[in-house]
């Protein structure tokens, strides 16, 4: 049964409420996983920095960078900064395309333990 009560990392209790496929809490909190508070993007002098996903780690790692400024005042500070990869640069990606089997990631017929799985996880979605 889905559970009404939502407990967060830092063991606060909040109620849910799911109206039209969307759920909702009544308090705003940036969520566990995220690496940033968009309430802090273009207040901070140092802009987020974006990252690019190489063979399952993120990089930072790229010679040029794409400032993006604060889309409602242009006199704050950048609100984050996104890798400009290269061509020159392209080869860690090809490397790490490689090693995924032609048959993708994720196929039912090769790996039913983990299609099960999603079925199970879309089947308590449902609840």
């Amino acid at each position: 049964m889905f559970n009404r009560y939502l407990l967060t990392a830092n063991k606060r209790v909040f109620r849910v409420t799911k109206s039209h496929a969307f759920s909702t809490t009544t308090r705003r909190l940036k969520p566990v996983w995220a690496t940033c508070d968009p309430k802090d993007m273009g207040v901070d002098n140092e802009p987020y920095a974006v990252k690019n996903l190489v063979g399952g780690k993120w990089e930072t790692g790229t010679s040029a960078v794409i400032t993006v400024p604060h889309p409602l005042n242009a006199d704050a500070p950048p609100i984050f900064t996104v890798p400009d990869t290269q061509i020159s640069e392209l080869d860690p990606f090809f490397k790490s395309l490689r090693k995924v089997p032609k048959s993708g990631v994720h196929n039912p017929m090769k790996n039913p333990e983990r299609y099960v799985q999603y079925g199970e996880i879309s089947r308590l979605v449902r609840i």
